[in-house]
């Protein structure tokens, strides 16, 4: 390999070329130099600095081909002459938490959405731990960068994703998910709920038939909570499906479907005391549908909320994806796909005037129609399209 090529293929700007040393088939050394101008000192910021040695680091960089990369890079050192203190000259591209550049840590953060942590590691000769290291970093990155505006109306989903409860927050309207989590823990819920009480934005949240997670909400006393419909009648059907030969037990079942559809506050208060009472059979396993319940008024209606049939079937689909299709494949990575997919923005157009702008940066003249970049967080059809692209064979990885 020459140094033209070398120097084409992979630059780093602030460097010279010095040599390229093939050990094996298997590994390139490239000795480089820094050639970058005396900064000013980071202790003092005077820039009446001297040359003090030079340190010697060795890093990774990209692969060329199946060949492993190191760069054997000669770093400068400094003295000031106004506070005497030593440093070492800073090095653009370098990655300040990994002895890498930045771009060989970008290509394993994305490498790791598509091939697992071992194949990686064989690949690369990288320790699964710092593998995974670099890909969470990559992940809470893409995070900090997402700003997802808070819905009025969102859905606390607890589907158990990969052997585990998770909770996840869902933009009802827009069929989009708002957050994201790994488990249902009054601590992970509350950061969630802060978040929405600060927006100010959030009218109500539909939540699970669960008295923990009911509890943990209602401390908050701030966001009116309903209960999900489709959710508690699922429960219930479920709970009564071997005992329906029993016509108490059959009775029972249309009657609490009807409660959950109630559409007057009559309707709803005449089938109450019928519903908290149920048959002797199922009443032991109708305990946590009741005790849910019972942490609302007695006169609260509405109580329940229904979400669209296209937001019910997209979530199914979601959970069938990632529980059969990606088995084997960990939490993180699906949690960074739907991080990654966040940056999926929509428009929405807005009637603009003086006395009701809607930005300050680019304002709009009276009664003018503009567009607006609106994140409302990951759409859901589009992670279930990108999951699919996703799931390669394992055994292919």
């Amino acid at each position: 390999m020459n140094k033209r090529r070398h120097q084409w293929l992979m630059p780093l700007p602030g460097m010279e070329l010095l040599h390229i040393e093939e050990a094996n088939q298997d590994e390139i050394t490239i000795g480089l130099e820094t050639s970058n101008t005396p900064g000013a000192c980071p202790r003092c910021t005077s820039t009446r600095v001297t040359g003090y040695g030079r340190l010697n680091i060795k890093i990774r960089d990209v692969n060329l081909g199946a060949r492993v990369v190191f760069l054997n890079i000669k770093r400068r050192r400094f003295r000031c002459q106004q506070c005497l203190s030593t440093f070492n000259e800073s090095i653009r591209h370098i990655s300040e938490h990994h002895r890498a550049t930045e771009r060989f840590i970008e290509h394993i953060g994305n490498l790791a959405l598509q091939m697992s942590f071992t194949a990686i590691s064989r690949q690369y000769r990288l320790d699964e731990k710092t593998i995974r290291n670099i890909f969470n970093e990559a992940q809470h990155h893409r995070k900090s960068k997402s700003l997802v505006i808070p819905p009025e109306l969102v859905l606390l989903w607890t589907p158990h994703l990969l052997k585990h409860a998770r909770s996840i927050w869902v933009n009802t309207a827009e069929l989009s998910l708002y957050e994201m989590q790994s488990d249902i823990k009054p601590p992970t819920l509350q950061a969630t709920l802060d978040r929405l009480i600060a927006s100010g934005h959030t009218k109500r949240i539909i939540v699970p038939p669960d008295p923990a997670i009911i509890k943990t909400l209602q401390k908050a006393a701030v966001i009116p909570l309903r209960l999900d419909s489709r959710t508690c009648q699922r429960l219930v059907n479920t709970i009564c499906l071997p005992f329906l030969e029993s016509k108490e037990i059959a009775d029972y079942q249309q009657q609490f479907n009807k409660f959950t559809e109630a559409i007057s506050i009559e309707e709803f208060q005449g089938l109450y005391h019928t519903v908290m009472q149920p048959p002797k059979p199922i009443k032991s396993k109708m305990k946590h549908v009741m005790s849910s319940l019972a942490l609302f008024a007695d006169a609260q209606y509405p109580l329940f909320e229904k979400i669209s049939d296209e937001c019910d079937i997209q979530l199914y689909t979601l959970a069938n994806a990632i529980n059969n299709q990606f088995a084997r494949r960990s939490y993180e990575v699906m949690h960074s796909v739907m991080i990654l997919d966040q940056h999926l923005h929509k428009f929405k157009r807005i009637q603009s005037s003086p006395s009701n702008q809607t930005s300050d940066v680019f304002p709009c003249p009276e009664n003018q129609l503009d567009y607006y970049k609106m994140d409302y967080g990951t759409q859901i059809n589009l992670l279930n399209a990108r999951l699919s692209a996703l799931n390669l064979p394992v055994s292919l990885l």
